[in-house]
């Protein structure tokens, strides 16, 4: 089975890299609940949906480059 047949959706989300290290990314609840504090942020944290795990990659490529000069800044992809 291919991954974007596992979830209906993949999103790009930023975290700080402390958070990052900390988040338990296997974790669904966890996921989703870093997904909600991202949506609900007034800053620009998310990007998506994407409908498969390849178009979020391609997404989540320009933004690394983007904020590669941000130390503190990780592009996650996440199923949500």
């Amino acid at each position: 089975m291919s991954q974007e047949n596992t979830s209906p959706s993949w999103w790009l989300v930023a975290v700080s890299v402390t958070q990052a290290a900390k988040t338990d990314w296997q974790n669904q609840a966890t996921v989703a609940a870093v997904l909600a504090e991202a949506k609900a942020a007034t800053e620009s944290r998310l990007a998506g949906p994407f409908a498969s795990y390849e178009e979020a990659e391609t997404a989540w490529r320009g933004l690394a480059w983007q904020s590669v000069d941000d130390a503190d800044l990780c592009w996650r992809i996440v199923r949500g």
